[in-house]
Parts: C-alpha cells; sequence; structure tokens
C-alpha cells in the first residue's frame, strides 16, 4: 500500500491451509498487523440482520392474528391465519430437508409468502359476489407471481436459487389452502343448505332465497 500517515502499510494475501484462529490469536498481541477477513464480517453482519429479521417475523405473526380476531371471530380468525402460516412453515421445511441453511434471503422470501398468503385468504373470506370470479382472479395473481418469483429457483447463483425455491413452494401452498380453509364451514348449526346445494351461513342462505324470490317476482 505505500506510505500511509508517515508510516509504511502493505496488506499479505495469506493461504487458505493456514490455521485462521492461531492467526488471530497472534494478530492480538501485534500493535502493528491486524487480522482482516472480509468474508467473515459480511457473515456476522447478515447473522445480526437474520436475527433482527427472525424477532420481527414473530412480531408479524402476532399483529396479523390479533387483527383478524379483531375483524373475525377467534376461530374464524385462527382459520383465516392456518393458510399463510402453514405456508411459510412448509417452504421453511422444504429448505430444511434439501438441507438448504436458513439465510437473510430466505426469511425475506418468508415475508413476502406471508403478505401474499393473507392476501389470497382475504380474498375469499371478503368475497361478496362470484366465487368463480375471485377464483379466476386468485388463480391469475398467483401464476404471474410464481412466474416472476418462483423462476428464480432456475438461477446458478446460489443465494437466488434458494430465494426462488423458498417463495415458489410457499406461494403454492398459499395459493392451494387459502381457497380450502375460507370454505371450511365452522359450524353445521349455523349453516344452511342453497339452492345451489352448497353449506353457506344462514344469513347468506336468506339473502340469497330473498333474491330468487324477488326474482321469480
Amino acid at each position: 500500500m505505500g506510505k500511509v500517515d508517515n508510516k509504511y502499510a502493505g496488506i499479505v494475501l495469506l493461504s487458505d491451509k493456514l490455521n485462521v484462529q492461531q492467526l488471530k490469536h497472534a494478530t492480538q498481541s501485534l500493535s502493528f498487523a491486524t487480522y482482516v477477513n472480509k468474508a467473515d464480517q459480511i457473515s456476522q453482519t447478515f447473522k445480526v440482520y437474520r436475527e433482527k429479521i427472525s424477532i420481527l417475523l414473530l412480531i408479524v405473526y402476532l399483529v396479523l392474528l390479533l387483527l383478524l380476531i379483531a375483524r373475525y371471530s377467534f376461530k374464524r380468525a385462527i382459520l383465516y391465519f392456518l393458510p399463510p402460516a402453514a405456508a411459510c412453515a412448509l417452504s421453511l421445511a422444504v429448505l430444511g430437508w434439501l438441507n438448504v441453511p436458513l439465510t437473510l434471503f430466505n426469511l425475506l422470501a418468508v415475508f413476502l409468502i406471508l403478505g401474499v398468503g393473507v392476501d389470497y385468504v382475504l380474498f375469499f373470506a371478503e368475497t361478496k359476489s362470484s366465487y368463480q370470479g375471485t377464483m379466476l382472479a386468485v388463480s391469475l395473481s398467483a401464476i404471474i407471481t410464481i412466474l416472476s418469483f418462483g423462476l428464480l429457483a432456475l438461477s446458478a447463483t446460489p443465494v437466488i436459487h434458494y430465494f426462488g425455491i423458498t417463495v415458489l413452494v410457499g406461494i403454492t401452498s398459499a395459493f392451494i389452502l387459502a381457497p380450502l380453509a375460507s370454505r371450511l364451514p365452522l359450524s353445521r348449526g349455523n349453516l344452511k343448505t342453497s339452492s345451489r346445494g352448497l353449506l353457506v351461513p344462514a344469513k347468506d342462505s336468506e339473502a340469497g332465497t330473498a333474491g330468487s324470490n324477488q326474482e321469480d317476482i
């Protein structure tokens, strides 16, 4: 490096065959030498971020559950909470099955899965008109998301490859589970059979019957 602040400094590249721990210990007792390992520094930084994001992810789960409970009943909130949570868990389980380490980018992908999964569930939960129309809209959204993010699993770069696998498994699972959860009846006592032979809440059934009577008139 040459002369720096009236002192001469230099950089020595070390072989991978050397004992790193001994070098660290040796440089600590030398005031004129400093051991620098950029790869370790970056890894430690990512580790700190990963731990903080993991805590933030748990907080997001808790806040989401509380918001669903505030909007719906407790049982229905749990039912709507399970699909996105299960999709995230399944994507992480697949990574574990493939012996893929949990990285910062995998956790960021879990945030994406959680957000998209909640959207899918709420679309089905709040639909008041055509179930087929909602299914079509969610299907197109899922296909676009899988094509845009899931195809990253074909990348040769490991980080991008694992990110793509996480999103591919998570979004696919959320898409499959969301309509099933929104259609499951919680209590048959509060359900009636509609004119189409489907189990619907009693209020919706009465509204549908009234609507059909008006059409007949």
